[in-house]
Order: C-alpha cells, then sequence, then structure tokens
C-alpha cells in the first residue's frame, strides 16, 4: 500500500515537472513573439516614407559627332518640332522677298520712263548748218544741191523754223533725199538735236 503511494507520488511529480516545462516554453514562445512583433512595428515606423513611384522617362542617347551631341532634352525637344511652323517663316520671307524685288523692278521701269524723253514731232526747212535758210548763189546751185554739197564739206544737215535750229541725227541717206525742202520731223530731242525716226515731205 506505502509503494502505490509512493509510485502515485513520483507519478505526480513527473506530471508537474512537464506541466510547468510546457507552460515556461509557452511564455518563451509568446515573450519572443511580442519582442519580435515591437521590434519590427520599431524598425517600420523609423523607415523614411517612400516617395510615390513615377516612371523614368530615358531620353535618347546622343551619338558623339552628331548635331544632337552635348545637347539638352529641351533642345532635343525643340529639335523634334514639326516643321510646319519653320516652312510657314520660309514661306512669308520668300514673299516679302519677292514684294521688294517686285517694286524694285517698279521703280526701275518707272525712272527708265522718265529719262527716256517722248517723242515729238518737228516742221522746218531741211537745210545744212553752213547756210542755214538761205543759200548762196554764187555757187550755182539749187538748195537741194547747195544742202548736200555743204554737208559732204563738213556742214551737219539742221530743220530751221522761225527762230528754232535743230540739228538731225539719223541715216544719211534718208536725210539728203528731202534736202531743200520742208519736212515732217519726229523723233527725240536731246541736247539741240533731233534723233530721227520718221521723216517725210510737210503738206
Amino acid at each position: 500500500m506505502s509503494a502505490q503511494k509512493g509510485f502515485a507520488q513520483k507519478r505526480l511529480k513527473i506530471i508537474s515537472f512537464y506541466a510547468v516545462m510546457a507552460l515556461a516554453m509557452v511564455f518563451a514562445l509568446g515573450t519572443f513573439v511580442a519582442g519580435t512583433t515591437i521590434v519590427f512595428a520599431v524598425g517600420r515606423s523609423m523607415l523614411p516614407t517612400s516617395a510615390p513611384f513615377q516612371p523614368v522617362l530615358s531620353q535618347p542617347e546622343s551619338v558623339p559627332g552628331t548635331k544632337t551631341d552635348g545637347l539638352t532634352p529641351q533642345d532635343n525637344q525643340d529639335k523634334y518640332q514639326p516643321h510646319g511652323a519653320e516652312e510657314g517663316q520660309n514661306q512669308k520671307g520668300a514673299a516679302a522677298v519677292n514684294l521688294k524685288q517686285a517694286q524694285l523692278r517698279e521703280n526701275l521701269r518707272q525712272e527708265k520712263q522718265e529719262k527716256i524723253p517722248d517723242v515729238q514731232s518737228f516742221s522746218g526747212l531741211l537745210t545744212d548748218s553752213r547756210c542755214g535758210a538761205r543759200h548762196s548763189r554764187a555757187l550755182g546751185k539749187s538748195a537741194a544741191e547747195c544742202a548736200r554739197f555743204c554737208v559732204r564739206h563738213g556742214a551737219q544737215y539742221i530743220i530751221v523754223n522761225g527762230g528754232n535750229t535743230y540739228k538731225l541725227n539719223g541715216r544719211a541717206t534718208q536725210i539728203r533725199n528731202f534736202a531743200g525742202q520742208r519736212v515732217m520731223v519726229t523723233g527725240l530731242l536731246q541736247d539741240g538735236a533731233i534723233r530721227v525716226r520718221s521723216l517725210s515731205a510737210a503738206d
């Protein structure tokens, strides 16, 4: 009876020992988990707040030796702008140049017209510069023959109308045919001489 009682006490002690060990392990495990949780929370609170994610756009790589080498992103962006604006500026520049050229041509045309005198008509007696309106009868020649003779010896053909005298510049063969006659001359008057365009006998 006493042996059974001692065996029961011994068994109770063993069960109590294992129970205490189990409680100690549970307590230790709980303490470990709690400590780990606290350390993780504290460490997370100490980390810096991360900025929101923004995608990084890669810039085109510059090739050494090309026009894009060393350019800033803004320069590259400006370079690849549409060409419409540039073409429009070129067209405006070309139009302005054409307008200036047209104005210059018009100004030159007007100046040229102003410099060229108008064609005029003149009438008078066609004679020579030596004898004028009266020929010498000593030679025994007509007015036409005297005018041609004087021109052959250095005089010039002229027309005389009252107090006005004009030299005639033109084809000699055309003018000599009307020597000694009253004529109608059309031409350009420059420096007291008429550049003959047409010549005919006066009515």
